[in-house]
């Protein structure tokens, strides 16, 4: 049973192709040599999906938007961008974190392991 006000999510990595950034938001059921068809996540598994793409662009995008598919184009997602391109290379003074480089933090997000607090 999960905690009130307490989020699960789901964290993604992409690659590129002619279309750019894609990413997989499927899962695979387990199978010997893992070989199974992806199906898509069931949205009252998990509530958003965290993606970092290869330019270092990182998205928050709640699981009932992507509800349905297994790999989606990031480029159709571009409003739910935490952090933009390249921020974690920003110059920052040692132990200080700037306000544009916390992204989720900054919008009141907390998360330890799996388990985030303050997304609703």
């Amino acid at each position: 049973m999960r905690e009130a006000g307490t989020a699960i999510p789901a964290v993604k990595i992409t690659t590129f192709d002619q279309n750019g950034w894609t990413v997989q938001v499927g899962r695979r059921s387990y199978s010997v040599g893992n070989r199974a068809p992806r199906v898509p996540y069931d949205p009252d598994e998990l509530d958003f999906f965290f993606i970092l793409d290869g330019d270092l662009t990182m998205y928050l995008i709640p699981s009932r938007v992507i509800a349905g598919r297994v790999g989606i184009l990031l480029h159709n997602y571009s409003e739910f961008i935490v952090a933009p391109r390249g921020i974690l290379h920003a110059e920052r003074k040692p132990g200080r974190v700037s306000a544009a480089a916390s992204g989720p933090i900054r919008r009141g997000l907390r998360c330890r392991g799996l388990r985030c607090r303050g997304l609703r």
